[in-house]
C-alpha cells in the first residue's frame, strides 16, 4: 500500500497556513504574491527583502501599516508594489493601490511633505505653499 503524504499538515513556506496542494510550496495567496513578483522580474535579492518584509510584518502597507487586500485587484487597498524612490530598483515596498497612486512619482521625503501640508490646511486652515518637487 502507498501511503499520500497528507496536505493537511503541509504549510506555506512563507506565512505558515495550509498550502492548497501536494506540490505548492505557498498557501493560495503567497504563491499569488510570489508569481507577481516573478511577471515583474524583481532580482532575486529584491525578492528577499520583500519576503523578509512579509514575514516580519505580514501583508500591511509600508507608510500606514493598513492591512492590505491579496484578493480583489480592483480593490483601492489592493496590494501593490512600490519603489520607494522614483525608477529605483534597490527598494521595493508594498503598499495598497490607493497609497501607489497617491505617492506616483515622488520620492518618500516630498510624499510626507504633501501629506502634512494637507493636514495643515485641513486642521488648520493653512494654505499649502507651493514648492519645487
Amino acid at each position: 500500500m502507498i501511503k499520500i503524504p497528507s496536505i493537511r499538515n503541509k504549510k506555506c513556506c512563507r506565512c505558515g497556513k495550509p498550502v492548497f496542494s501536494n506540490r505548492s510550496r505557498y498557501c493560495p495567496i503567497c504563491a499569488r504574491f510570489a508569481f507577481r513578483m516573478k511577471a515583474r522580474q524583481f532580482p532575486p535579492w529584491v525578492v528577499k527583502k520583500i519576503w523578509e518584509y512579509v514575514r516580519k510584518y505580514g501583508y500591511v502597507c509600508y507608510y500606514t501599516g493598513m492591512a492590505l487586500d491579496m484578493t480583489d485587484p480592483t480593490s483601492a487597498f489592493y496590494c501593490v508594489f512600490d519603489h520607494w524612490a522614483p525608477h529605483d530598483l534597490s527598494k521595493i515596498v508594498i503598499t495598497s493601490a490607493l497609497i501607489n497612486g497617491m505617492k506616483s512619482d515622488l520620492s518618500e521625503k516630498e510624499f510626507w511633505w504633501i501629506i502634512r501640508a494637507l493636514a495643515n490646511f485641513r486642521r488648520n486652515h493653512i494654505p499649502v505653499k507651493k514648492r519645487k518637487l
